[in-house]
């Protein structure tokens, strides 16, 4: 889960508007060997606003696979986000 949520976060996504970890869910599904090389796949399973309307909440879908495309572990985070100002009304 470390490296997972650390390839997350060196990946850039959510640099400067991560506020929160709010949610785990992981499965282990092999183990992670010594000398295995792993990298991290996530999409947005989902997002929706808050009652503030400078935060928000994404579901992340995360898949952790090693270097022959074996699915190792999977899961989902859930964080709360800061949301850019809107656009001001012309």
């Amino acid at each position: 889960m470390a490296v997972a949520t650390g390839l997350l976060s060196q990946s850039g996504l959510t640099a400067g508007t991560l506020l929160a970890l709010l949610e785990l869910r992981w499965t282990f599904r092999a183990p992670i060997r010594p000398g295995d090389t792993v990298s991290a796949r996530a999409r947005v399973a989902d997002r929706h606003t808050t009652s503030r309307p400078d935060h928000g909440v994404v579901r992340f879908a995360i898949e952790l696979r090693n270097q022959r495309d074996d699915l190792v572990q999977e899961g989902e985070l859930t964080e709360l986000i800061k949301r850019p100002a809107p656009a001001p009304q012309s």
